[in-house]
């Protein structure tokens, strides 16, 4: 039996007990979230998919883990990891990003993770699907080394650390290295409690830019890659190539976050490994959002009247 705990079971966390629904291995899938009725709806949902699943819900004893996952807000997510690995065993742990909230629960986490000699991944997963890698080799195979990633109202705080994740794989070489960055807007999250950005940053690898811009617009849904050789254009469910006329070129499909996690959670339970992001490599990635906006932010809430003193993204 194998035994997977999922922490925070709204949009995202529903998204993976749908993948942990469609594994073969018997599976012990134990549930949390302070919203009971939210849990019954999804045990609903993923006993219609997978009857031979085992449900147990905002259980009060922690058995041996073979994956956790914590799919809350941020906030929490420390305190929560650090609570399950001090009483129990875990053999792997996915953590969804915004990762924490403050900059030392980074390196604890570090630690606490090699002390225990846990394999920890983190869900930055643009460079798994193909569509995306098709963008890396476009990229590479001009003398252009500026890449500008860019859109309305997505979120530069919560989501550049996703564009940043890209950019280090698609550029083997070399350490990521913060150039600059700006905020627009900034604005309270519809989670209470959070914020994000709007505005841009711009970091570097051997040679190479990545300039990520969030807009001060309302949020379209639609992410441009732009460069000398890329001209595409992400949207739910598939990347869009252009020629120089804007002619669309191909279509390329890109897979649901299930089916994403699917694949990740089936390999590590099989092989102890997955595509996803190490935590010590997006540690860098989350860094580098802190040096870029921490110090602005924390002034900008203050002007706003937002308490901060902490970098609170979701």
């Amino acid at each position: 039996m194998v035994n997977i705990i999922i922490y925070g079971c709204g949009g995202i966390g529903q998204r993976y007990a749908e993948a942990c629904a469609n594994l073969k291995n018997k599976i012990s899938l134990f549930l949390y979230d302070p919203d009971q009725a939210k849990l019954d709806l999804l045990e609903t949902h993923i006993l219609e998919k997978n009857k031979n699943i085992l449900i147990k819900k905002n259980f009060h004893s922690l058995p041996n883990i073979d994956l956790l996952i914590i799919a809350t807000n941020s906030k929490p997510r420390f305190d929560i990891l650090e609570n399950v690995i001090n009483n129990t065993t875990v053999n792997a742990v996915i953590l969804e990003k915004f990762l924490f909230t403050r900059l030392n629960e980074y390196d604890r986490t570090k630690h606490m993770l090699n002390k225990k000699n846990i394999t920890c991944y983190v869900s930055t997963w643009m460079h798994i699907p193909f569509g995306f890698q098709v963008i890396g080799q476009s990229f590479l195979a001009s003398n252009d080394k500026n890449l500008k990633i860019y859109g309305d109202g997505f979120g530069i705080g919560c989501n550049s650390v996703h564009f940043i994740s890209l950019f280090d794989f698609i550029i083997q070489k070399g350490t990521l290295n913060l150039l600059d960055a700006n905020i627009s807007q900034f604005r309270k999250s519809k989670r209470d409690g959070y914020f994000d950005i709007d505005g841009s940053i711009l970091v570097e690898k051997d040679g190479y830019t990545l300039e990520i811009i969030s807009r001060n617009k309302p949020a379209s849904g639609i992410i441009s890659f732009d460069s000398a050789t890329v001209s595409a254009e992400f949207e739910l469910g598939s990347v869009t190539f252009f020629d120089n006329s804007r002619r669309v070129e191909k279509k390329i499909s890109v897979p649901t976050l299930s089916e994403i996690m699917y694949t990740e959670i089936h390999s590590l339970i099989e092989n102890g490994i997955s595509n996803l992001t190490k935590f010590d490599r997006s540690l860098n990635h989350h860094i580098l959002i802190f040096e870029g906006f921490s110090k602005e932010l924390a002034l900008t809430a203050h002007r706003e009247g937002f308490s901060q003193n902490r970098l609170i993204f979701t």
